[in-house]
């Protein structure tokens, strides 16, 4: 009889649990991969207004101060998502991580409870083998004292 393991079902719950964590952990650094590209875009979009503003000899002042502000509100805000992101990140990691100990640990349960199970069966299967080699030896013996018997 093959061997079943009881916990199947959780374990396969467990490894799509791992798959969608997968999942989620690719999005994550996808969209931190995008924050930074974001954060950047925003900082060379200031650092341009600001050399514009030089280049200019500060012609328009009002204008640049107000260009300049703008750019760097944009910059912040690029930083706090790129922190979102990178928190979300770390987050979606761990949960991967969880998960993937989850499944290890019933996969490891389940190998051992199959070694277990091969043991057990090899063991009835020497047991049954010393058996019949008993019975065919004690079978041999009394064919034997039949034989002298009659003779």
């Amino acid at each position: 009889m093959p061997f079943k393991f009881r916990l199947e079902r959780i374990l396969k719950l467990r490894r799509d649990e791992l798959e969608t964590a997968r999942q989620v952990l690719a999005e994550a650094l996808a969209e931190l991969a995008k924050a930074r590209k974001a954060l950047t875009q925003a900082q060379n979009a200031l650092r341009e207004a600001k050399e514009e503003m030089i280049k200019d000899n500060y012609k328009m002042p009002q204008e640049y101060l107000r260009l300049v502000k703008d750019r760097d509100k944009k910059v912040e805000k690029r930083e706090i998502e790129l922190e979102n992101a990178e928190a979300f990140m770390r987050k979606a990691r761990e949960n991967a991580i969880e998960a993937q100990q989850k499944v290890e640990v019933l996969e490891k349960l389940k190998e051992k409870q199959s070694e277990e199970y091969k043991n057990e069966e090899n063991r009835i299967d020497q047991i049954q083998t010393n058996e019949k080699v008993t019975l065919k030896y004690a079978s041999e013996v009394q064919k034997q004292a039949n034989n002298e018997e009659d003779s």
